[in-house]
């Protein structure tokens, strides 16, 4: 089954209850399902080639561990493996390593995917964030609205400071909606299957008390 992402729609019918930043038309999104350890993903360099993306847990002895993610493209500078960056536009250098938030599990504050798409007609290779906004002065992950951001794998022009290949934001989403669980979140607004080990309480709001 194919998950597709109506994105222009939303903006010209104005029926979503989103503001969105987008520079592209985004449908067909195909998650990547990864497991601990080294994963080699096929073709999704920008030239084709395979992709490595090392995950990992970052064990913390309480509810704030999280999965830590490394990605590497081939062949950069002389060396068998070099870094992917991350261009968050508002970070100098280049981020060099994703992180998630699941917190509790039945409560998840960020989630990361990575996965293939249409991107303005053409197959390419997307990374996906979303993000739940806490507010101050309420309590931890109780119905907050969520952020979403959709980068593009891009090859650069070698300027000094960058990387051969980086994830590019392209698509911001910002969520009237309030969740308590980020993997619902991406759900529903992105229709991005449910994990199988999905936690939260409902698939309402994946609050306690759904609203």
């Amino acid at each position: 089954m194919k998950y597709r992402f109506l994105l222009l729609a939303c903006l010209i019918f104005l029926t979503c209850r989103q503001s969105m930043t987008m520079a592209a038309e985004i449908t067909n999104i195909r998650p990547i399902q990864l497991h601990d350890g080294v994963n080699t993903v096929p073709h999704f360099g920008t030239d084709g080639s395979k992709i490595t993306i090392v995950q990992a847990w970052r064990g913390n002895g309480n509810a704030h561990g999280h999965h830590t993610w490394m990605i590497l493209s081939p062949n950069v500078e002389g060396h068998s493996f070099g870094i992917v960056g991350i261009d968050r536009s508002d970070t100098h250098p280049l981020g060099e390593i994703l992180r998630d938030d699941p917190f509790d599990g039945e409560r998840s504050m960020g989630v990361v995917h990575f996965a293939k798409a249409q991107v303005n007609g053409r197959d390419l290779s997307i990374l996906i964030e979303a993000n739940l906004d806490q507010e101050s002065g309420r309590a931890f992950a109780d119905h907050e609205p969520v952020t979403i951001q959709i980068f593009q794998l891009v090859r650069t022009d070698g300027a000094p400071g960058t990387t051969p290949e980086v994830f590019r934001p392209i698509v911001t989403i910002r969520e009237a909606k309030r969740y308590c669980n980020a993997e619902l979140a991406l759900h529903q607004v992105l229709h991005i299957p449910l994990p199988a080990d999905y936690a939260g309480p409902n698939t309402v709001d994946g609050c306690f008390d759904p609203r």
